[in-house]
């Protein structure tokens, strides 16, 4: 994994249940979602985003999940041009 700290998206933990850790999907689909939705004030510098998303990338070419991967290369490509990257 990437030595840079990644945002968590979670909720609270109730008394006296177990610490859960997210699925490689889970992580990979909330890298995704972080990078659509998070303004870039939230992220630590301009090649983060690129970073999460090759993250992501690379999670879901394991994990075999092509739609989604094509998705992910998009925002990739768009980044790389300079538009923004948004759901849709």
């Amino acid at each position: 994994m990437d030595s840079q700290p990644i945002l968590w998206l979670c909720h609270p933990l109730q008394a006296g249940e177990p610490e859960s850790h997210p699925t490689p999907r889970e992580h990979a689909e909330a890298l995704l979602l972080a990078c659509c939705y998070l303004p870039p004030s939230f992220l630590a510098g301009p090649g983060q985003r690129v970073g999460m998303l090759a993250e992501a990338a690379r999670t879901l070419e394991k994990l075999g999940d092509r739609r989604t991967l094509h998705d992910c290369q998009q925002m990739i490509i768009k980044l790389g041009s300079g538009t923004t990257v948004t759901s849709g």
